[in-house]
């Protein structure tokens, strides 16, 4: 279920730093070796990239199976998962303020 989904994301915020960063066309970008997540606001939405980006750290070996699917089937389960959250006030604020936080975090 996406609740499911959404639970694995939330924990693997706890392993990764958020930054935001001017990125040439990109929208964000998941650096594994630094358990980094850069995300350009001018180019995506933050909680759109944000979830990209979780995915690809949360969902890793899984996402890797589907070689050069990889990043269609990544992008669907975006909408899906955005859509979820975006469904739900509740859900809604606490993405918002669990990326203000991880956001507070990197500027100290």
């Amino acid at each position: 279920s996406w609740s499911q989904y959404e639970r694995a994301l939330r924990a693997g915020l706890n392993d990764v730093s958020v930054e935001l960063r001017e990125m040439r066309g990109a929208g964000g970008e998941y650096d594994p070796k630094r358990r980094r997540i850069s995300l350009d606001a001018f180019n995506t939405a933050l909680l759109d990239g944000l979830i990209h980006e979780l995915l690809h750290h949360v969902h890793y070996h899984r996402l890797a199976a589907f070689g050069a699917g990889e990043e269609p089937v990544t992008l669907t389960l975006e909408d899906e998962i955005v859509r979820w959250i975006n469904r739900s006030p509740q859900r809604q604020r606490w993405w918002r303020n669990a990326l203000k936080a991880k956001l507070s975090e990197g500027a100290e």
